[in-house]
């Protein structure tokens, strides 16, 4: 399987322990806010959401507005394209 450039951002994501289960934990569950996420760690909601930007920015995550709330989800394009891991 040839990996496309693309994917590098998927890569880097993984650096991070935190990142890796914040990424488990959207393919178990799916859509989920930021709140949601909080709370299967022991960490301040800020540093999940700047956990969530860098995912957002990588493209491995995507997110959309709902009301008041901002849902996260894998974003099916990064993992059709970088399903080796993700």
């Amino acid at each position: 399987m040839k990996l496309k450039k693309a994917c590098s951002g998927c890569f880097s994501s993984l650096a991070c322990d935190v990142r890796i289960q914040i990424i488990n934990l959207l393919k178990e569950n799916g859509r989920t806010t930021a709140g949601n996420i909080a709370k299967h760690f022991q960490l301040r909601q800020p540093t999940i959401s700047h956990h969530l930007k860098y995912l957002l920015d990588m493209g491995v995550v995507s997110s959309k507005k709902e009301g008041k709330n901002k849902f996260f989800y894998v974003d099916p394009k990064c993992q059709k394209d970088c399903n080796l891991f993700i």
